[in-house]
């Protein structure tokens, strides 16, 4: 306690250490190099930061090539469980993006059926949608934009870009190619998952990650 108000430099009064009295020079302050205790301690930091840089630059995109219809967007109601239907296949614009596609009503209404898994019906009954729609519509928009700025700045056209595009989708078809060919085709019955997991209970300390 005593040292936790100390400043570099100072000399501690004396502390009696079981029969003896010693005193502090307190010389310096060093935290050890824990990664773990780092990342997470970066996350709490950089976290806000972070988010804060991304909304300021959705503002930035929006203004430069959005037009949102307000009017529009506020008349659009998921309490009334009878325009969910009619919400499906309305193509009037929420937002015009300049020389693309508008997000559309249906577009943010695909939006929150994918997001709500449990069914627009049951979330609409519960009020959840309506304080949430903003947050949707921004996420759709903000999707849009970063297109667009990427299709603006020919970022499409960098070869760093053309390399990891193609990195991910060797990926991706490799993934396919697991799941479809290889994964069916692999049988393990109990017997061996248990003589497994009998000759590595060391590293595989939870048994209910076997069961």
């Amino acid at each position: 306690g005593a040292l936790d108000k100390m400043k570099v430099g100072q000399v501690s009064a004396p502390m009696k250490i079981g029969d003896r009295y010693a005193v502090v020079v307190f010389e310096d302050t060093r935290f050890p190099d824990v990664p773990k205790a780092r990342a997470e301690a970066e996350k709490v930091v950089l976290g806000p930061i972070m988010q804060q840089a991304l909304r300021d630059y959705f503002k930035v995109l929006t203004k430069k090539y959005a037009t949102i219809d307000r009017k529009l967007f506020a008349s659009i109601n998921y309490k009334k469980k009878s325009r969910l239907g009619a919400y499906a296949k309305d193509k009037r614009a929420i937002a015009r993006i300049r020389g693309e596609a508008p997000v559309t009503v249906a577009d943010l209404h695909a939006e929150l059926r994918n997001q709500f898994f449990h069914g627009l019906e049951r979330a609409a009954s519960e009020n959840k949608i309506n304080p949430k729609k903003q947050a949707f519509l921004d996420s759709v928009l903000f999707r849009r934009l970063l297109d667009k700025e990427a299709k603006e700045q020919r970022l499409a056209d960098e070869p760093s870009f053309r390399r990891d595009a193609k990195e991910f989708e060797r990926s991706v078809l490799f993934t396919g190619f697991l799941e479809r060919v290889i994964v069916p085709e692999v049988k393990v019955d109990d017997e061996a998952l248990k003589s497994y997991y009998d000759r590595h209970q060391d590293a595989l300390r939870y048994p209910d990650f076997y069961k």
